[in-house]
Order: structure tokens, then sequence, then C-alpha cells
């Protein structure tokens, strides 16, 4: 579920015009379980949860991080770029 609330920000992301910008929020656990997540060489989401790891590929290359604490995150597009980081819109 994490990886395609992700997933489908970067969709949005995608889609939308140059100076798109959102706030989203990553859960802090996963059934009551801590997690991490990671974008891998900007193309890949890993998820690791319970000893295993879980790889969502996604459509557009994407720069930035997640921060491990989770909470809020802000997507945004510009030049074509999609970039993820962590942070508040207000």
């Amino acid at each position: 579920e994490v990886a395609n609330v992700i997933k489908n920000e970067v969709d949005m992301a995608d889609s939308a015009l140059n100076g798109y910008k959102k706030q989203f929020w990553i859960p802090d656990y996963i059934n009551g379980e801590n997690y991490t997540a990671n974008l891998i060489d900007n193309s890949e989401l890993e998820i690791n949860y319970n000893d295993k790891t879980y790889i969502a590929f996604l459509p557009q290359n994407v720069s930035g991080s997640i921060s491990q604490k989770k909470g809020y995150h802000i997507i945004q597009k510009e030049n074509g770029n999609i970039t993820v980081g962590v942070g508040k819109l207000y």
C-alpha cells in the first residue's frame, strides 16, 4: 500500500504541468510495524518490511529521498524533473 501511495503521487506529477507541487503523507508504520522506503537509482522504490524487500518500478525518474521519519513529503515537477522530499507546504 505504501508503495502504491508513492507510485500514484509520481504518476500524478508525471502527468502534470511544470510547476506542479503537492504535499502527501507517508504512514509511520505498516500494520504497526516499522519499515523503510528508499528511492533506488531514481527509478525504483524499495520497501523493506518484516525482513522482506518489495520493489516498485516508477514510471518516471524521480530524484530526492524518502525520509526515514516518514510523515509529510512534497512532490514537485519543474522542467520535466520530478523531485520528492520531506516537508510541508504550510
